[in-house]
């Protein structure tokens, strides 16, 4: 039994549209790709700037009170410091002695004074942390640290890094469907034409024996 043109599992009006889709989904996914990396490349300059711009105001500051070893001067400093720039949502800002000890901290619970600073450190991927040393006259005076919390950024590229996906599989569904549609309508003709030949070949035989 012969099969008939177009009946095969993966016909031509299947792998046509499936092609074309895969292209188009391929093509979106580099696209969608580029968008995320542009948004991540953004996110991350805003926060440079930021914590540069906190960091230079706060250590210029803070040297008075890390020269005196002033504890509630440099707390004040870190407390209305983090007021002023609540647009770089910091975890936690801490004055550091040049001994790498607590001189006063945000959060005194993680950074009690006189602790030392390094062990305080979390390493999670939503927190990131930053630093600028403090010197006046060539003279290293400590430094300043700050914890920033960068979860709002992550969470808004992963809403829409699945966005992007959505769209990506909705257009190649879509894409899929209506080739196939408009490969199916292509191809009517020939169907007719081949089913027609088909047959008349088929009848050949009949009128012959006649």
């Amino acid at each position: 039994m012969k099969r008939r043109p177009g009946s095969g599992r993966w016909s031509l009006t299947a792998k046509v549209p499936l092609l074309v889709a895969a292209l188009m989904a391929l093509a979106a996914g580099l696209m969608s790709s580029g968008v995320l990396l542009r948004l991540t490349q953004e996110q991350e300059g805003r926060i440079d700037a930021l914590s540069s711009a906190y960091l230079e105001a706060t250590a210029s500051a803070l040297a008075p009170a890390l020269a005196r070893q002033d504890v509630w001067e440099a707390f004040d400093i870190l407390d209305r410091s983090q007021r002023s720039f609540g647009a770089l949502r910091l975890r936690l800002a801490a004055a550091i002695s040049p001994d790498g000890r607590v001189l006063a901290a945000t959060d005194a619970r993680r950074l009690p004074v006189g602790a030392p600073a390094a062990p305080a450190v979390d390493r999670e991927p939503r927190f990131i942390w930053a630093s600028r040393d403090v010197v006046e006259s060539g003279i290293g005076l400590g430094r300043v640290l700050i914890e920033i919390d960068v979860s709002e950024q992550q969470a808004q590229r992963f809403r829409l890094g699945l966005v992007l996906v959505a769209a990506n599989l909705g257009l190649a569904t879509f894409l899929a469907v209506l080739g196939w549609w408009l490969v199916r309508r292509m191809l009517r003709p020939v169907r007719l034409l081949t089913e027609h030949l088909g047959r008349g070949v088929a009848a050949v035989p009949a009128e012959v024996s006649q």
